[in-house]
Parts: C-alpha cells; structure tokens; sequence
C-alpha cells in the first residue's frame, strides 16, 4: 500500500468516525429531548388536578416529585451497559437551560407586568431590590467572613461569593400567598422587589466573576500570588457591578424602545402575527448580544421587555402597538418552558453517585465537561474560578 492509498484511508476512516460521533450525538439529544417534553406532558396534564385536590401539594411539589420519580425509574433501568446513559439524561444542561429555556420566562415577566402599578412603585422596588440586595451582601459577606474566614480558611472572594448568594431573597412563596385583585399594589412590590433582587445578586456574581478572572490573569503573568487585598476587591466589585448594572440596563432599555419603534413605523405589517415574532426575535437577540458582550443577559432581556411593555402596549385603538388579546400570545412559550425545566431539577436527588461525587470534588462535580456551562461570559459560569 502506497503513502497515497494510506492516506486516503484513514481520511476515509475519519469520515466514518465523525459521521459515527454526529448520528449519536442527535439520537442522545433525541432522546434527552424526548424524555424532558415528556415529563412536561404529563407535569401539564396532572400538574394542577392534583395540586388543586390536595392542600399540602401546589404545582412545584407535584413537579418535584414526578421528576424525582422519573429519575428513580431511570436508576432502576441502569445497568453497566446503560450507566452512562443514564448518567447523562439525569445530569443539568446548564447551557440549553441559560439558551433556551430561561430568555423566555424573564422577557414575559417584563412584558406582563402591570404597567401603572409597575412603574408608579419603581423608586420602591428599586429601593428593596438593589439598596436592600446590597445591604444584605455586605453584611452576609462581613460575617461570613469575620467568621467563616478564620474557622474554615474561606478566602474574601469565596465570602463574597456566598454573600452574593445568600442576598437573593425567594419571593415565589410570599406571591403564592398573596391574591393580586385582593392586595394589587403589595403584589406588585413583591413581584418587582423579587425580579430586581435576582437581577442584583446575578450582577454582584458576574462582577465577582470578572475580578476572580483578572486575579488569576494577573497571577499567571507573574503578579502577586497573594491576590487582591480586601479593599482592593471590594473597590473592584463595586466599580465591575456598576459597569455591568448601567451597560446591561441600557442595552435592555435601547433594544426594548427600538422594538417599539419598529412597531410604530409599521414595520411589521402582515399582522398581529408577524408583530409578536418581530418582537421575541429582536428581544432573543439583545439577551444574545448581552451574553456574548459578557454583560447580564438576564437584566437586559426583563428591562427589554419592560421597555416593550411600556412602549409598545396599548389599551386600543392606533396601529403600530401590540394590543392586549396578542401580547398574551407570549405566554405559551414561557409556560412551555416553566412545564420542561420544573420536574428536571430533582431528577437525580436519587443518585447517590452524583451526591458521592460532588462531596469528593467540593460541590463541582455535576456536570460532564459535554454538558457543563456554557461559558464563563455574562450570567453563565458565574461561580467558576471565585477564591481559585
């Protein structure tokens, strides 16, 4: 065999090889596919029927237990030869959930809120979701580290990062309580001081993100291997936060009022239709341009649909606005997605060999390198490489 027929060989090989790597990659994402709009079926079918006939179980306990089901089946279906299987379909996609499934929820809770109440509590809600986040973050940051520091060696970066976790209040229960025909204006605090304050605690650990990647920049090329001093990363924290606040609202803010101006000048004009995919296509995108930009995605896309809300909504009469029957139209998506993310989370709480491997790595051992974060621009990876 000659240098040329061998090479054309193994060429021919390669080609067999990757043509291999593709077909199961599309058939494991088939079936991945395939099982998480599954659960989403039947979450949506038996979802509410059961939350509504039983007092101590609502909608997010029945999707927790149907996920923790489906993933205790899969379990009892693994063997040695479908273990790895098994192992990937129960493991978290962080970057299909940050692509695809989250930009639809966050652009609707823009654009569905109530538009007087809203903007009329705005210096409010600013007040308890970005002062009050703050607040928080530098007192859970200061005791923990006054304390966490000494008793288990924790760096100011680590504190800081646990800080910025632990200042995210869930509001979801407190709105699962409250009636908003009943109590408007406390459902419209709440709601908007709930959005704000994770978009707060999303931007301190983007910002947390940077300094930690600098700080390692910086060690690597011969720098100081002691790292930043305290009042060195906190000077840094706050100019990065307030980089990352101001571009990331303003770009929510100027996609969000092109849209609208879009919609005014008539440019979509075969339709309510054409209107709807004019705005959640250009809305995707600035989350997107956000994204690859490495600002807060999510904080632009709820300010872009806000805009929309503010700008683009109308009451009736006039062209170039969304009316309301329509706007609702963007519901579906985000109930979709809300329907396939819910029963996944608790998927595998019956892995015990997931939980062995997390404790052996320190917690960051849930993901294989093919299904890991997506980067560690904007809002994905935010807690890669903190206190490294």
């Amino acid at each position: 065999m000659t240098a040329t027929d061998a090479l054309a060989a193994a060429v021919a090989a390669a080609d067999v090889s990757t043509k291999s790597t593709a077909e199961t990659d599309v058939a494991f994402a088939g079936l991945s596919t395939g099982v998480l709009v599954f659960l989403a079926a039947v979450w949506s079918l038996f979802g509410h029927y059961l939350s509504a006939r039983s007092r101590y179980l609502n909608e997010s306990g029945t999707a927790c237990w149907l996920g923790l089901a489906a993933g205790m089946a899969l379990l009892a279906c693994s063997n040695r030869t479908t273990a790895g299987l098994v192992a990937e379909l129960l493991s978290f996609n962080s970057a299909a959930f940050f692509t695809y499934l989250l930009p639809p929820v966050i652009f609707y809770a823009g654009l569905s809120v109530e538009q007087r109440l809203f903007f009329s509590n705005l210096p409010s809600i600013l007040s308890f979701g970005v002062l009050g986040t703050l607040v928080s973050f530098v007192l859970l940051s200061a005791a923990l580290y006054s304390l966490a520091g000494t008793t288990f060696g924790l760096s100011a970066q680590d504190c800081l990062a646990l800080g910025a976790v632990f200042a995210a209040t869930d509001s979801v229960a407190v709105l699962g309580l409250l009636d908003p025909r009943s109590a408007p204006q406390l459902f419209s605090l709440v709601f908007g001081e709930g959005i704000v304050n994770d978009a707060t605690s999303v931007l301190l650990l983007g910002a947390l993100s940077r300094v930690a990647a600098r700080t390692r920049a910086a060690a690597e090329g011969g720098g100081d291997d002691d790292g930043p001093g305290v009042m060195e990363l906190v000077w840094s924290l706050a100019g990065n936060f307030g980089y990352l606040l101001l571009t990331s609202t303003c770009l929510g803010v100027a996609a969000g009022a092109g849209v609208a101006v879009l919609l005014r000048c008539g440019v979509a004009s075969q339709g309510p239709h054409h209107e709807m995919a004019l705005v959640g296509l250009l809305s995707y995108l600035a989350y997107l341009a956000a994204e690859v930009l490495g600002l807060s995605g999510i904080l632009s896309l709820f300010c872009c649909g806000a805009a929309v809300s503010r700008f683009a909504l109308r009451s009736g009469g006039g062209g170039g606005e969304l009316p309301p029957p329509h706007h609702h139209h963007h519901r579906h998506l985000p109930q979709a997605s809300d329907a396939g993310l819910s029963p996944h989370p608790s998927m595998d709480a019956g892995d015990a060999d997931r939980h062995r491997g997390a404790a052996a790595s320190g917690g960051g051992g849930g993901d294989s390198p093919a299904h890991g974060d997506a980067g560690g621009g904007g809002d994905h990876g935010l807690g890669r490489g903190l206190g490294q």
